[in-house]
């Protein structure tokens, strides 16, 4: 048999490389390169395989797969446990999926690892533990027999690549979430492998733009960056006394995906004194009295109490204090000249402070801050603060938002000023006179 074929050559010079950081989720999608996929093989009179899928027969082989789609199907093994806690007696879907949840996780540990294909639900018990996509089957197993729909949600994460469009291919897939409906057009998503989160709080390696829900007659792509709201507020209320000593409370609430972080840092620290020693560093204060709660519990957030003391600067007749007290941004981490990469925050988020300090008797404000807008020009960034400063008190209002989760290299000048003004401010001084 003869056949005729091209042969491709492709020859590069002084290729520049491409460094991972942490505002790209994975460099080698802005590199140069050639790539190649099999369209079809055609043997001439007897032989034709058609290769050139489209998201459509993909997602007909995963539901007709035996690894996958009819693992979606099987008994829920945990059906005794969840008669005995009573599940099948709740009423509201969102409160069956968190009780489903919480006895899984007591049952069967994640190893750590992300997967695709499910194991048998016997090995996964006898084992104790699995991957995500192990545990992951079994969960939907569980939700289905509850009457709660669930369905996997395929995609390749952050750190494997984006999916390609232009040609539709099972092996960039790597792992899934569950998606589970809240009533008929509501759908929540959740993994295995969150031991801090909740429902829509997933890893930020998960929180793919392109995700796509594997079920019977209604696949479709979902953009899971879409469900991260993260949001942090801190009131602070304290005092300054005529040595310039700052002292008082904060009380710190965060929510979705912040309060993962707070509880993912907790645990990773090597004990509570040393978790509260580093915050303590970054924030700039020395933490007298400290307590969390909602630290363990599956949860959207966790809240944070504790009693600080700062040392201001402070001459004979004169103080010199921030009136932010904590400094959401201190640090610009945009300081080259250029980029040649784009940048990629981990999800959405919002942060607010407010600040309440009273100034000590026989002072007066000499130079007080004032408020101030800093904004990229569609507000994808926005940064707005207010001042209230008389000779009694200082109260400030600080929101910090981020709306957007790309920008483009063109964009990176806009967002290394608009941080740099951010950053700039937050140094502005409050400065009291003695009378």
């Amino acid at each position: 048999m003869n056949c005729n074929g091209c042969e491709y050559k492709f020859t590069a010079c002084n290729m520049p490389s491409i460094k991972e950081d942490g505002f790209v989720w994975h460099a080698k999608d802005y590199c140069n390169k050639v790539t190649a996929e099999l369209n079809s093989i055609h043997l001439p009179g007897n032989y034709f395989q058609n290769y050139a899928n489209e998201w459509k027969d993909i997602d007909k082989s995963l539901l007709d797969d035996d690894d996958f789609g009819h693992r979606m199907k099987k008994s829920n093994p945990f059906k005794n446990e969840m008669t005995a806690a009573k599940i099948y007696n709740l009423k509201d879907n969102t409160e069956k999926i968190v009780a489903i949840y919480q006895l899984l996780k007591k049952k069967l540990k994640w190893n750590g690892d992300y997967g695709f294909w499910g194991r048998s639900s016997r090995n996964i018990l006898k084992d104790g533990s699995g991957d995500n996509a192990d545990i992951n089957f079994v969960l939907i197993n569980m939700l289905n027999d509850a009457g709660v729909k669930a369905a996997p949600v395929v995609m390749s994460t952050r750190d494997n690549g984006r999916l390609p469009l232009t040609y539709p291919s099972r092996k960039f897939l790597n792992t899934f979430v569950v998606g589970a409906y809240t009533n008929d057009s509501t759908m929540v998503f959740i993994d295995s492998s969150i031991d801090d989160g909740y429902l829509n709080v997933l890893p930020a390696k998960l929180l793919t733009n392109r995700a796509r829900i594997i079920e019977k007659n209604n696949c479709r792509w979902v953009n899971l960056q879409n469900i991260a709201q993260a949001k942090r507020d801190i009131r602070i209320s304290a005092q300054l006394n005529p040595q310039g000593v700052l002292t008082g409370m904060v009380r710190c609430t965060s929510l979705n995906n912040l309060a993962a972080r707070v509880r993912v840092d907790f645990k990773h620290a090597k004990d509570s004194a040393t978790f509260v020693s580093q915050k303590a560093r970054e924030e700039g204060i020395e933490i007298t009295k400290y307590s969390i709660s909602d630290r363990t519990s599956f949860s959207p957030s966790v809240c944070e109490d504790y009693s600080f003391s700062k040392n201001c600067e402070a001459t004979a007749d004169h103080i010199y204090v921030n009136p932010l007290v904590i400094i959401p941004i201190n640090d610009n981490p945009f300081t080259e000249t250029e980029r040649k990469l784009p940048i990629e925050f981990p999800y959405k988020q919002t942060i607010l402070l407010n600040v309440h300090m009273t100034i000590p008797e026989g002072y007066v404000v000499e130079e007080k801050c004032n408020g101030a807008r800093i904004e990229t020009p569609n507000k994808e960034i926005s940064c707005h603060i207010k001042c209230l400063v008389d000779d009694k008190t200082s109260f400030v209002q600080y929101r910090l938002d981020i709306n957007d989760t790309f920008f483009g290299v063109t964009d990176y000048n806009m967002v290394k000023d608009v941080y740099a003004k951010i950053c700039e401010y937050s140094k502005n001084m409050l400065v009291l006179k003695k009378m």
